[in-house]
């Protein structure tokens, strides 16, 4: 602990000294979560580890928003997919689809997919899509 400093005076904070690390983790599954005024960022503990098989996804196959980037395969074109709500306003999630896939995934319509472009978004194999959760509107915004 003798290379940390924490500045309860003023405005709080948590500084390495320089030339040190400052590791702050999570064990297992979840976020670390950090609060600001205007809301507050999560970051997760894993997105998948590297080596980590990418998950099947089916037609109407919901996907799981828990982790940062979800990496899908499927055995053919699919649609009717959707996203889990996210957990806060401004959360990121990258969505990619497995260069073994055997085609497109397609979104439901958008009140279905909870994706803000609805059936408009489509991942090619090998490609992906990057979304903003929006908590006022419960959808995730599509940034192609």
């Amino acid at each position: 602990m003798a290379d940390l400093n924490i500045d309860v005076v003023g405005s709080p904070s948590i500084i390495a000294d320089a030339g040190k690390s400052l590791t702050i983790g999570i064990a297992t599954t979840g976020f670390l979560s950090v609060f600001t005024g205007g809301g507050s960022v999560q970051i997760p503990v894993s997105s998948p580890a590297e080596g980590t098989v990418a998950a099947a996804l089916v037609t109407s196959g919901t996907v799981t928003t828990t982790v940062q980037w979800q990496r899908v395969i499927s055995a053919g074109a699919i649609t009717g997919v959707i996203l889990a709500a996210g957990t806060v306003h401004g959360q990121v999630f990258i969505l990619t689809s497995d260069k073994d896939s055997g085609g497109t995934i397609t979104a439901a319509a958008a009140g279905t997919s909870r994706i803000g472009t609805g059936t408009g978004c489509i991942i090619p194999v090998g490609g992906g899509r990057i979304f903003i959760w929006d908590n006022t509107d419960l959808i995730w915004n599509d940034l192609r």
